[in-house]
Protein backbone atom coordinates (compact mmCIF):
# COMPACT_ATOMS: atom_id res chain seq x y z
CA UNK A 1 0.00 0.00 0.00
CA UNK A 2 1.45 3.47 -0.86
CA UNK A 3 2.11 6.15 1.61
CA UNK A 4 -0.93 8.83 1.88
CA UNK A 5 1.31 12.14 1.01
CA UNK A 6 1.25 15.46 3.15
CA UNK A 7 -0.74 17.66 1.28
CA UNK A 8 -0.43 21.18 1.39
CA UNK A 9 0.29 23.07 4.76
CA UNK A 10 -2.39 24.64 6.26
CA UNK A 11 -2.41 27.89 6.90
CA UNK A 12 -4.15 27.65 10.52
CA UNK A 13 -6.67 30.27 12.70
CA UNK A 14 -3.36 31.38 14.72
CA UNK A 15 -1.20 32.10 12.20
CA UNK A 16 -3.79 34.39 10.19
CA UNK A 17 -4.53 35.68 13.72
CA UNK A 18 -0.66 36.47 13.67
CA UNK A 19 0.06 37.95 10.06
CA UNK A 20 0.35 34.54 8.28
CA UNK A 21 3.27 32.74 7.44
CA UNK A 22 5.46 35.36 6.33
CA UNK A 23 6.70 38.51 8.68
CA UNK A 24 8.05 37.27 11.70
CA UNK A 25 9.74 34.66 12.75
CA UNK A 26 7.04 31.87 14.85
CA UNK A 27 7.66 30.84 17.90
CA UNK A 28 8.42 27.12 17.86
CA UNK A 29 4.96 25.55 19.60
CA UNK A 30 3.25 27.78 16.48
CA UNK A 31 4.31 24.82 14.45
CA UNK A 32 1.93 22.76 12.57
CA UNK A 33 2.52 19.55 13.89
CA UNK A 34 0.48 17.60 11.41
CA UNK A 35 2.47 18.26 8.50
CA UNK A 36 6.29 17.20 7.80
CA UNK A 37 8.91 14.74 9.18
CA UNK A 38 7.11 12.36 11.97
CA UNK A 39 10.28 11.65 13.45
CA UNK A 40 11.64 15.08 13.67
CA UNK A 41 7.52 16.45 15.10
CA UNK A 42 8.07 13.29 17.88
CA UNK A 43 11.67 14.84 18.56
CA UNK A 44 10.75 18.63 18.69
CA UNK A 45 8.07 17.84 20.87
CA UNK A 46 9.16 14.91 23.17
CA UNK A 47 12.62 16.25 23.86
CA UNK A 48 11.83 19.59 26.05
CA UNK A 49 9.10 16.84 28.09
CA UNK A 50 12.46 14.70 28.74
CA UNK A 51 14.09 17.78 29.47
CA UNK A 52 11.15 18.75 32.27
CA UNK A 53 11.16 15.02 33.30
CA UNK A 54 14.54 14.70 34.44
CA UNK A 55 15.10 17.76 35.92
CA UNK A 56 11.63 17.25 37.79
CA UNK A 57 13.33 13.40 38.66
CA UNK A 58 16.27 14.73 39.87
CA UNK A 59 15.01 17.02 42.11
CA UNK A 60 12.61 14.21 43.84
CA UNK A 61 16.39 12.13 44.14
CA UNK A 62 18.08 14.69 45.91
CA UNK A 63 14.89 15.30 48.18
CA UNK A 64 15.24 11.53 48.59
CA UNK A 65 18.84 12.02 49.33
CA UNK A 66 18.22 14.33 51.98
CA UNK A 67 15.29 12.25 53.48
CA UNK A 68 17.69 8.82 53.79
CA UNK A 69 20.23 11.45 55.38
CA UNK A 70 17.20 11.41 58.64
CA UNK A 71 17.39 7.37 58.73
CA UNK A 72 15.67 4.34 57.17
CA UNK A 73 12.15 5.15 59.07
CA UNK A 74 12.19 8.37 57.29
CA UNK A 75 12.54 6.85 53.72
CA UNK A 76 10.09 4.33 54.69
CA UNK A 77 7.75 6.96 56.12
CA UNK A 78 7.53 9.26 52.88
CA UNK A 79 7.51 6.30 50.86
CA UNK A 80 4.24 4.83 52.25
CA UNK A 81 2.69 8.17 52.34
CA UNK A 82 3.85 9.29 49.42
CA UNK A 83 1.43 6.17 47.80
CA UNK A 84 -1.39 7.33 49.53
CA UNK A 85 -0.99 11.20 48.87
CA UNK A 86 -1.14 9.60 44.62
CA UNK A 87 -4.48 7.27 45.85
CA UNK A 88 -6.59 10.62 47.09
CA UNK A 89 -5.23 12.67 44.11
CA UNK A 90 -5.59 9.72 41.27
CA UNK A 91 -8.73 11.34 40.29
CA UNK A 92 -7.04 14.36 38.66
CA UNK A 93 -4.88 11.90 36.08
CA UNK A 94 -8.42 10.98 34.31
CA UNK A 95 -9.48 14.52 34.52
CA UNK A 96 -5.86 15.88 33.06
CA UNK A 97 -5.81 12.76 30.44
CA UNK A 98 -9.74 13.95 29.54
CA UNK A 99 -8.58 17.67 29.03
CA UNK A 100 -5.35 16.44 26.68
CA UNK A 101 -7.55 14.77 24.81
CA UNK A 102 -9.78 17.79 24.09
CA UNK A 103 -7.35 19.99 23.36
CA UNK A 104 -5.30 18.19 20.78
CA UNK A 105 -8.51 16.95 19.23
CA UNK A 106 -9.71 21.05 19.19
CA UNK A 107 -6.50 22.28 17.83
CA UNK A 108 -5.69 19.38 15.17
CA UNK A 109 -9.00 20.71 13.50
CA UNK A 110 -7.68 24.51 14.34
CA UNK A 111 -10.17 25.39 16.59
CA UNK A 112 -7.89 27.01 19.10
CA UNK A 113 -11.19 29.11 20.78
CA UNK A 114 -12.99 25.49 21.95
CA UNK A 115 -9.47 24.42 22.93
CA UNK A 116 -9.36 27.90 25.23
CA UNK A 117 -12.61 27.04 26.65
CA UNK A 118 -12.01 23.58 27.13
CA UNK A 119 -8.66 24.67 29.16
CA UNK A 120 -10.92 26.53 31.71
CA UNK A 121 -13.49 24.61 31.96
CA UNK A 122 -10.86 22.40 33.19
CA UNK A 123 -9.39 24.65 35.44
CA UNK A 124 -13.17 25.09 37.07
CA UNK A 125 -13.17 21.35 37.72
CA UNK A 126 -9.69 20.75 38.98
CA UNK A 127 -10.87 23.77 41.84
CA UNK A 128 -13.69 21.57 42.81
CA UNK A 129 -11.38 18.30 43.19
CA UNK A 130 -8.45 19.43 45.22
CA UNK A 131 -10.70 21.18 47.59
CA UNK A 132 -12.49 17.77 48.55
CA UNK A 133 -9.01 15.68 48.08
CA UNK A 134 -7.20 18.38 50.91
CA UNK A 135 -10.16 18.12 53.34
CA UNK A 136 -10.00 13.68 53.05
CA UNK A 137 -6.11 13.83 52.96
CA UNK A 138 -5.97 16.02 56.40
CA UNK A 139 -8.23 13.95 58.14
CA UNK A 140 -7.75 10.52 56.77
CA UNK A 141 -3.45 10.71 56.95
CA UNK A 142 -3.09 9.53 60.53
CA UNK A 143 -5.61 6.30 60.30
CA UNK A 144 -4.36 5.56 56.25
CA UNK A 145 -0.97 5.33 57.94
CA UNK A 146 -1.28 3.06 60.23
CA UNK A 147 -3.53 1.19 58.00
CA UNK A 148 -0.65 0.01 56.19
CA UNK A 149 0.98 -2.01 58.87
CA UNK A 150 3.76 0.31 59.31
CA UNK A 151 6.07 1.34 62.78
CA UNK A 152 4.29 3.75 65.08
CA UNK A 153 7.46 5.47 64.10
CA UNK A 154 7.06 5.78 60.48
CA UNK A 155 3.36 6.07 60.86
CA UNK A 156 3.79 9.43 62.88
CA UNK A 157 6.40 10.44 60.50
CA UNK A 158 4.50 9.80 57.33
CA UNK A 159 1.16 11.29 58.77
CA UNK A 160 2.89 14.81 59.43
CA UNK A 161 4.33 14.55 56.06
CA UNK A 162 0.95 13.42 53.98
CA UNK A 163 -0.83 16.18 55.66
CA UNK A 164 1.55 19.32 54.29
CA UNK A 165 2.02 17.35 50.83
CA UNK A 166 -1.90 17.48 50.40
CA UNK A 167 -1.28 21.42 49.74
CA UNK A 168 1.55 20.23 47.78
CA UNK A 169 -0.71 18.30 45.52
CA UNK A 170 -3.52 20.70 45.10
CA UNK A 171 -0.96 23.49 43.75
CA UNK A 172 0.58 20.83 41.66
CA UNK A 173 -3.22 19.69 40.06
CA UNK A 174 -3.12 23.68 38.85
CA UNK A 175 0.54 23.85 37.59
CA UNK A 176 -0.76 20.01 35.81
CA UNK A 177 -3.44 21.17 34.51
CA UNK A 178 -1.73 24.33 33.24
CA UNK A 179 0.85 21.42 31.42
CA UNK A 180 -1.10 19.49 29.83
CA UNK A 181 -2.93 22.52 28.43
CA UNK A 182 0.12 23.70 26.67
CA UNK A 183 1.61 20.54 25.54
CA UNK A 184 -1.42 19.46 23.76
CA UNK A 185 -1.65 22.67 22.42
CA UNK A 186 2.07 21.60 20.86
CA UNK A 187 4.21 24.29 23.16
CA UNK A 188 6.36 21.46 25.44
CA UNK A 189 9.03 24.24 26.15
CA UNK A 190 7.33 27.01 28.52
CA UNK A 191 6.29 23.74 30.60
CA UNK A 192 9.50 22.35 30.66
CA UNK A 193 11.12 26.17 31.88
CA UNK A 194 8.43 26.19 34.34
CA UNK A 195 9.26 22.75 35.75
CA UNK A 196 13.07 23.86 35.58
CA UNK A 197 12.56 27.01 37.68
CA UNK A 198 10.99 25.45 40.38
CA UNK A 199 12.47 22.47 41.15
CA UNK A 200 15.78 24.43 41.15
CA UNK A 201 14.52 26.52 43.73
CA UNK A 202 13.21 23.81 45.54
CA UNK A 203 16.81 21.87 45.68
CA UNK A 204 17.81 25.07 47.08
CA UNK A 205 15.05 25.24 50.19
CA UNK A 206 14.36 21.25 50.97
CA UNK A 207 17.61 20.96 52.77
CA UNK A 208 17.37 24.46 54.92
CA UNK A 209 14.00 22.84 55.90
CA UNK A 210 14.65 19.80 56.50
CA UNK A 211 17.77 19.99 58.33
CA UNK A 212 17.01 23.75 59.72
CA UNK A 213 19.96 25.32 58.14
CA UNK A 214 20.90 28.92 58.79
CA UNK A 215 17.51 30.51 60.64
CA UNK A 216 14.86 28.29 59.44
CA UNK A 217 13.92 25.51 62.04
CA UNK A 218 14.37 21.88 61.74
CA UNK A 219 11.14 19.99 60.40
CA UNK A 220 12.75 17.18 58.82
CA UNK A 221 10.46 15.25 56.67
CA UNK A 222 7.67 17.83 57.19
CA UNK A 223 10.86 20.39 56.19
CA UNK A 224 10.52 18.21 52.91
CA UNK A 225 6.88 18.81 52.25
CA UNK A 226 6.51 22.32 52.72
CA UNK A 227 9.80 23.02 50.69
CA UNK A 228 7.36 21.01 48.14
CA UNK A 229 4.27 23.12 48.65
CA UNK A 230 6.13 26.72 48.19
CA UNK A 231 7.62 25.60 45.18
CA UNK A 232 4.63 24.11 43.44
CA UNK A 233 2.60 27.06 44.77
CA UNK A 234 4.48 29.30 42.43
CA UNK A 235 5.02 26.64 39.60
CA UNK A 236 0.68 26.70 39.49
CA UNK A 237 0.75 30.28 39.69
CA UNK A 238 3.26 30.69 36.66
CA UNK A 239 1.68 28.41 34.72
CA UNK A 240 -2.00 29.94 35.07
CA UNK A 241 -0.53 33.76 34.40
CA UNK A 242 0.88 32.19 31.15
CA UNK A 243 -1.69 30.61 30.16
CA UNK A 244 -4.03 33.94 31.05
CA UNK A 245 -1.23 35.92 29.59
CA UNK A 246 -1.47 34.00 26.09
CA UNK A 247 2.71 33.82 26.43
CA UNK A 248 1.57 30.63 24.98
CA UNK A 249 -0.25 28.79 22.04
CA UNK A 250 -3.90 29.12 23.72
CA UNK A 251 -5.02 32.41 25.81
CA UNK A 252 -7.49 30.60 28.66
CA UNK A 253 -10.25 33.05 29.90
CA UNK A 254 -10.89 32.45 33.60
CA UNK A 255 -14.37 32.02 34.08
CA UNK A 256 -16.67 30.66 36.92
CA UNK A 257 -19.31 29.18 34.83
CA UNK A 258 -19.73 25.60 34.73
CA UNK A 259 -20.82 24.03 31.38
CA UNK A 260 -21.67 20.95 32.23
CA UNK A 261 -21.68 19.46 28.51
CA UNK A 262 -17.77 20.23 28.49
CA UNK A 263 -17.68 18.91 31.49
CA UNK A 264 -19.59 15.62 31.19
CA UNK A 265 -17.10 15.16 27.81
CA UNK A 266 -13.50 15.62 30.25
CA UNK A 267 -15.10 13.36 33.15
CA UNK A 268 -16.46 10.87 30.44
CA UNK A 269 -12.84 10.27 28.61
CA UNK A 270 -10.98 11.18 31.78
CA UNK A 271 -13.02 8.55 34.22
CA UNK A 272 -11.31 5.30 32.45
CA UNK A 273 -7.70 7.09 32.96
CA UNK A 274 -9.36 7.65 36.79
CA UNK A 275 -10.10 4.44 37.49
CA UNK A 276 -6.74 3.64 35.67
CA UNK A 277 -4.45 5.63 38.07
CA UNK A 278 -6.90 5.19 41.10
CA UNK A 279 -6.82 1.26 41.10
CA UNK A 280 -3.01 1.60 39.80
CA UNK A 281 -2.12 3.88 43.41
CA UNK A 282 -4.08 1.24 45.23
CA UNK A 283 -2.24 -1.70 44.16
CA UNK A 284 0.90 -0.10 45.20
CA UNK A 285 -0.54 0.97 48.71
CA UNK A 286 -1.24 -3.28 48.37
CA UNK A 287 2.49 -3.69 47.77
CA UNK A 288 4.22 -1.34 49.90
CA UNK A 289 1.50 -3.63 52.62
CA UNK A 290 3.43 -6.96 51.35
CA UNK A 291 6.38 -5.41 51.29
CA UNK A 292 5.93 -4.15 55.10
CA UNK A 293 5.96 -7.97 56.03
CA UNK A 294 9.72 -7.59 54.61
CA UNK A 295 10.58 -4.84 57.64
CA UNK A 296 11.75 -1.61 57.31
CA UNK A 297 14.60 -2.32 54.67
CA UNK A 298 12.13 -4.01 52.19
CA UNK A 299 10.13 -1.35 52.41
CA UNK A 300 13.02 1.19 51.68
CA UNK A 301 14.64 -0.85 48.99
CA UNK A 302 11.30 -0.79 47.13
CA UNK A 303 10.89 2.82 47.89
CA UNK A 304 15.01 3.38 46.52
CA UNK A 305 14.54 1.38 43.67
CA UNK A 306 11.19 2.96 42.33
CA UNK A 307 12.96 5.91 42.09
CA UNK A 308 15.76 4.74 39.75
CA UNK A 309 12.63 2.81 37.75
CA UNK A 310 11.25 6.32 37.45
CA UNK A 311 14.73 8.06 36.23
CA UNK A 312 14.72 5.27 33.90
CA UNK A 313 11.62 5.86 32.68
CA UNK A 314 12.06 9.58 31.32
CA UNK A 315 12.34 8.94 27.87
CA UNK A 316 9.58 6.85 27.36
CA UNK A 317 7.58 9.45 29.25
CA UNK A 318 8.54 12.35 27.14
CA UNK A 319 7.81 9.68 24.30
CA UNK A 320 4.67 8.61 25.22
CA UNK A 321 3.23 12.06 25.87
CA UNK A 322 5.15 13.37 22.36
CA UNK A 323 2.84 10.23 21.09
CA UNK A 324 -0.48 11.56 22.88
CA UNK A 325 -0.37 14.81 21.32
CA UNK A 326 0.36 14.11 17.66
CA UNK A 327 -1.98 11.48 18.19
CA UNK A 328 -4.78 14.02 19.23
CA UNK A 329 -3.77 16.70 16.65
CA UNK A 330 -3.44 14.33 13.79
CA UNK A 331 -7.12 12.99 14.43
CA UNK A 332 -8.44 16.22 14.63
CA UNK A 333 -7.21 17.48 11.21
CA UNK A 334 -8.77 14.07 9.64
CA UNK A 335 -5.13 12.38 9.47
CA UNK A 336 -5.18 8.67 11.29
CA UNK A 337 -2.15 7.54 9.61
CA UNK A 338 -0.04 10.28 10.59
CA UNK A 339 -1.18 8.87 14.52
CA UNK A 340 -0.09 5.45 14.10
CA UNK A 341 2.94 6.15 12.53
CA UNK A 342 3.71 8.92 15.29
CA UNK A 343 3.07 6.39 18.10
CA UNK A 344 5.45 3.77 16.62
CA UNK A 345 8.04 6.13 16.00
CA UNK A 346 8.05 7.22 19.20
CA UNK A 347 8.11 3.58 20.47
CA UNK A 348 10.92 3.09 18.43
CA UNK A 349 12.89 6.14 20.22
CA UNK A 350 11.86 5.09 23.80
CA UNK A 351 12.54 1.48 23.57
CA UNK A 352 16.07 2.35 22.25
CA UNK A 353 16.97 4.79 25.01
CA UNK A 354 15.33 2.34 27.52
CA UNK A 355 17.65 -0.87 26.48
CA UNK A 356 20.37 1.68 27.14
CA UNK A 357 19.30 2.57 30.50
CA UNK A 358 18.79 -0.99 31.64
CA UNK A 359 22.61 -2.09 30.72
CA UNK A 360 23.68 1.13 32.79
CA UNK A 361 21.72 0.14 35.74
CA UNK A 362 22.74 -3.86 35.56
CA UNK A 363 26.57 -2.50 35.37
CA UNK A 364 26.85 0.32 37.75
CA UNK A 365 23.51 -0.85 40.03
CA UNK A 366 26.03 -0.50 43.92
CA UNK A 367 26.92 3.15 42.86
CA UNK A 368 23.42 4.15 41.84
CA UNK A 369 22.32 3.11 44.81
CA UNK A 370 25.19 4.47 47.37
CA UNK A 371 23.73 7.94 46.16
CA UNK A 372 20.75 7.54 48.35
CA UNK A 373 22.12 5.56 51.32
CA UNK A 374 25.22 3.95 51.67
CA UNK A 375 23.54 1.39 54.29
CA UNK A 376 25.35 -1.83 53.59
CA UNK A 377 22.66 -4.02 53.43
CA UNK A 378 20.11 -1.54 52.22
CA UNK A 379 22.52 -1.02 49.21
CA UNK A 380 22.83 -5.27 49.51
CA UNK A 381 19.37 -5.37 48.93
CA UNK A 382 18.15 -2.34 46.48
CA UNK A 383 21.56 -2.87 43.99
CA UNK A 384 20.17 -6.79 43.46
CA UNK A 385 16.15 -5.51 43.93
CA UNK A 386 16.77 -2.92 40.53
CA UNK A 387 18.85 -5.24 38.67
CA UNK A 388 15.82 -7.64 38.53
CA UNK A 389 13.70 -4.71 37.54
CA UNK A 390 15.75 -3.17 35.03
CA UNK A 391 14.73 -6.41 33.11
CA UNK A 392 11.70 -4.31 32.23
CA UNK A 393 12.60 -1.35 31.02
CA UNK A 394 11.84 -1.40 27.49
CA UNK A 395 8.56 -3.40 28.39
CA UNK A 396 7.81 -0.15 30.33
CA UNK A 397 8.46 1.98 27.73
CA UNK A 398 6.25 0.10 25.19
CA UNK A 399 3.62 0.48 27.65
CA UNK A 400 4.00 4.23 28.52
CA UNK A 401 4.39 5.11 24.75
CA UNK A 402 1.02 2.78 23.64
CA UNK A 403 -1.21 4.00 26.75
CA UNK A 404 0.05 7.81 25.74
CA UNK A 405 -1.43 7.77 22.34
CA UNK A 406 -4.50 5.70 23.41
CA UNK A 407 -5.32 8.37 25.77
CA UNK A 408 -4.59 10.88 23.29
CA UNK A 409 -7.30 9.77 20.98
CA UNK A 410 -9.42 9.76 23.90
CA UNK A 411 -9.93 5.82 24.17
CA UNK A 412 -9.12 5.72 27.88
CA UNK A 413 -10.84 2.12 28.32
CA UNK A 414 -8.18 0.02 26.82
CA UNK A 415 -5.27 1.28 29.08
CA UNK A 416 -8.16 1.04 31.98
CA UNK A 417 -8.91 -2.56 30.81
CA UNK A 418 -5.30 -3.37 30.20
CA UNK A 419 -3.88 -1.67 33.61
CA UNK A 420 -6.34 -3.87 35.82
CA UNK A 421 -6.06 -7.08 34.25
CA UNK A 422 -2.09 -6.73 34.62
CA UNK A 423 -1.63 -5.29 37.86
CA UNK A 424 -4.15 -7.16 39.37
CA UNK A 425 -4.39 -10.21 37.57
CA UNK A 426 -0.74 -11.30 37.33
CA UNK A 427 1.13 -8.00 39.53
CA UNK A 428 -0.54 -8.73 43.27
CA UNK A 429 -0.97 -12.19 43.04
CA UNK A 430 2.56 -13.20 41.98
CA UNK A 431 3.96 -10.64 44.07
CA UNK A 432 1.84 -12.21 47.04
CA UNK A 433 2.95 -15.54 45.93
CA UNK A 434 6.58 -16.07 44.73
CA UNK A 435 7.86 -14.86 48.02
CA UNK A 436 5.80 -17.33 49.88
CA UNK A 437 6.66 -20.35 47.33
CA UNK A 438 10.41 -19.75 45.77
CA UNK A 439 11.89 -17.92 49.61
CA UNK A 440 13.13 -15.12 47.12
CA UNK A 441 12.28 -12.57 49.80
CA UNK A 442 11.36 -9.26 48.86
CA UNK A 443 13.33 -9.97 45.48
CA UNK A 444 9.92 -11.64 44.34
CA UNK A 445 7.94 -8.56 44.26
CA UNK A 446 10.36 -7.30 41.78
CA UNK A 447 10.60 -10.48 39.72
CA UNK A 448 6.29 -10.32 39.66
CA UNK A 449 6.41 -6.17 38.35
CA UNK A 450 8.47 -7.64 35.08
CA UNK A 451 6.26 -10.40 34.64
CA UNK A 452 3.15 -8.02 34.34
CA UNK A 453 5.04 -5.60 32.81
CA UNK A 454 5.54 -8.26 29.60
CA UNK A 455 1.87 -8.90 29.87
CA UNK A 456 0.93 -5.21 29.69
CA UNK A 457 2.92 -4.42 26.44
CA UNK A 458 1.55 -7.39 24.71
CA UNK A 459 -2.40 -6.39 25.25
CA UNK A 460 -1.40 -2.44 24.79
CA UNK A 461 -0.18 -3.17 21.14
CA UNK A 462 -3.33 -5.82 20.45
CA UNK A 463 -5.13 -3.00 21.27
CA UNK A 464 -3.59 -0.43 19.42
CA UNK A 465 -3.42 -2.46 15.86
CA UNK A 466 -6.87 -3.09 16.42
CA UNK A 467 -7.11 0.55 15.62
CA UNK A 468 -10.70 1.03 16.99
CA UNK A 469 -9.14 4.41 18.22
CA UNK A 470 -9.04 5.91 15.26
CA UNK A 471 -12.74 6.12 15.14
CA UNK A 472 -13.04 7.69 18.34
CA UNK A 473 -15.58 11.03 18.15
CA UNK A 474 -14.64 14.18 20.83
CA UNK A 475 -17.25 16.76 21.43
CA UNK A 476 -15.37 20.07 22.10
CA UNK A 477 -16.32 23.35 22.33
CA UNK A 478 -19.33 25.66 23.79
CA UNK A 479 -21.82 24.16 21.15
CA UNK A 480 -22.21 20.93 19.54
CA UNK A 481 -19.05 20.47 17.49
CA UNK A 482 -17.57 16.94 17.45
CA UNK A 483 -14.12 16.32 16.07
CA UNK A 484 -14.06 12.82 14.13
CA UNK A 485 -11.19 11.38 12.54
CA UNK A 486 -13.18 9.21 10.50
CA UNK A 487 -14.58 12.15 8.76
CA UNK A 488 -11.42 14.76 8.39
CA UNK A 489 -12.25 16.59 11.00
CA UNK A 490 -14.94 18.80 12.41
CA UNK A 491 -18.37 17.63 11.75
CA UNK A 492 -21.50 18.54 13.28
Amino acid sequence: MMEQKDPAPRVTTLEVAKGGRGGRRRAAYDRDWTQGSIARNVLLLAWPMVAGSIVNQFDMIVDMVWVARLGVRSVAGVAVAGNLVQVLNSARMGLTTGQRAMVSRAVGADDIEAANYSTAQAFLLNLVYVTLTIVAGVILAEPLMRLMGVEAEVARQGANYMRIMMFSQAAMSFRTMGDAAMQSSGDSMTPAKIITVIRGLHIILAPFLIFGWGFLPRLEVSGAALANTITQILGAAIAIWVLASGHTRLRMKLTWRFNLSIIWEMIRIGFPASINSAERSIARAFITRILATFGTYGVAAHSIAARVDHLAELMSQGMGQAAGVLVGQNLGAGRPDRSYRSAWTAMGFGALASLIMGIGVVWKAEAIVRIFNSDPELVRMTSTYVRIMSASFVFMCGSTVFSQALNGAGDTIPPMVVSIASLWGVDLPLAYVIPRITGWGVYGIAVAAVAASTVRVILYICFFQWGKWKEKKIRIGRGEQVVSAGHGGRIG
